[in-house]
């Protein structure tokens, strides 16, 4: 609607009509939809006052998310159906929020379902984490004073330097299984050299994760990553 107000050539106006009263307040009357001559033309003729309504009258906005302390926030992901069904009996709240200088943040990471203690307040188009683990990415600052500010909605406003400054790539990754049977890291001295390209590590139990010793036979380590360092 934006777009179409500042290229449209007519007059676009919001108006006030039916002011008879209602039988009962507390209920909302349906639209009439018995044919198309009263529902388009009785709300004309009902018409008390109309504004005229120009683009910088309206704008997108969404549902306004204050950062407390101590509170849960979702990390975003692009694949989630819930990101914007956030209920107050939610433990994870929303994955943006409304900072007390007027700056909206999205949520990175959320330290793995922790508590936001430190309030996000960067403005730089980098994303940054928090000391309580919490990383946040600045999207934009709401201007002072827009009317557009309510108890309840905060407009949507574009950021030209955080738009030119986007870049694709990888901010967080999610680990959907640990695996298993991995061998735990273990250091060794190493005794001999067979030849340029083998030696002889000093015999040691190794144990995998899951706490199985064993002692492992010649060669096991073959085609393994070895970091070796000079004596001193």
């Amino acid at each position: 609607m934006i777009t179409e107000l500042s290229t449209y050539t007519q007059n676009v106006y919001i108006f006030i009509t039916k002011t008879h009263d209602n039988l009962d307040e507390n209920v909302i009357e349906s639209a009439n939809n018995e044919n198309y001559y009263t529902s388009i033309h009785n709300p004309i003729k009902e018409m008390v006052f109309g504004k005229k309504i120009k683009p910088g009258d309206v704008a997108p906005v969404i549902t306004r998310y204050n950062w407390a302390s101590n509170t849960i926030y979702q990390a975003f992901f692009d694949r989630s159906n819930t990101l914007f069904t956030v209920s107050d009996s939610d433990v994870e709240k929303s994955f943006y929020v409304y900072s007390s200088s007027g700056n909206v943040y999205k949520c990175i990471d959320n330290n793995s379902g922790g508590e936001s203690t430190v309030e996000p307040s960067h403005t730089d188009s980098a994303s940054r984490e928090e000391s309580d683990g919490y990383k946040w990415k600045y999207m934009y600052t709401v201007p002072s004073g827009s009317k557009f500010i309510t108890d309840n909605y905060i407009p949507v406003v574009s950021n030209s330097s955080v738009i030119d400054s986007a870049n694709r790539g990888i901010e967080r990754y999610f680990l959907k299984s640990g695996g298993n049977n991995y061998i735990e890291t273990v250091n060794g001295i190493v005794q001999s050299t067979v030849s340029s390209s083998e030696f002889v590590i000093e015999s040691k139990s190794l144990s995998f994760a899951n706490g199985l010793a064993f002692v492992p036979e010649n060669k096991f380590f073959n085609n393994t990553s070895i970091l070796l360092f000079e004596p001193g």
